[in-house]
């Protein structure tokens, strides 16, 4: 059986998600069912409302020596869960491609109940000929979807795992 706020699935002797925390309610008609659901709805809000200050080291280099060496990192908040649930949010910023590597990593830094997490995960980078972006989504399994390039051209990674309980 899966988990009906994120579609974790659960053991047989599982009564509470490992994923979300949900406790797992059995449904005998269809009025328990229509309650459930509509528990399971906020329950999941109440989960993403929680999810604050999704942002990204951003790093700047410089030339020097006939190479490009770090210069300087700094945080740049993307949005929060209720901004990028269900919908893509975009960082307001652009970040020049790196045309040297075609893969890389990044790490997403947030915050759930006031503590401070993080994911990292690697990712394709995309040949877009402009800057780039970084989009954000948590989809229906309560799992942050990653975008990397324009709008109209990017690099997905789905199912990052958030810490959520």
């Amino acid at each position: 059986m899966a988990c009906i706020v994120c579609g974790t699935e659960l053991k047989d002797e599982e009564i509470e998600c490992p994923y979300c925390g949900r406790v797992d309610v059995v449904v005998l008609d269809e009025a328990s069912k229509a309650a459930v659901t509509k528990d399971a709805a906020a329950y999941r809000k109440a989960i993403v409302d929680k999810l604050k200050n999704f942002t990204i080291d951003a790093y700047a280099y410089k030339y020097d020596a006939g190479q490009f060496i770090e210069d300087k990192k700094r945080s740049i908040k993307i949005c929060d869960g209720k901004d990028c649930a269900r919908s893509i949010k975009w960082s307001k910023e652009s970040f020049a491609q790196y045309h040297e590597k075609k893969n890389g990593s990044l790490t997403i830094h947030y915050e759930m109940d006031g503590q401070k997490k993080r994911g990292a995960f690697g990712i394709a980078f995309p040949d877009t000929g402009d800057f780039w972006k970084i989009g954000l989504k948590i989809g229906n399994n309560l799992r942050l979807q990653a975008y990397v390039g324009t709008e109209d051209k990017y690099s997905i990674v789905n199912d990052v795992p958030l810490s959520l309980i």
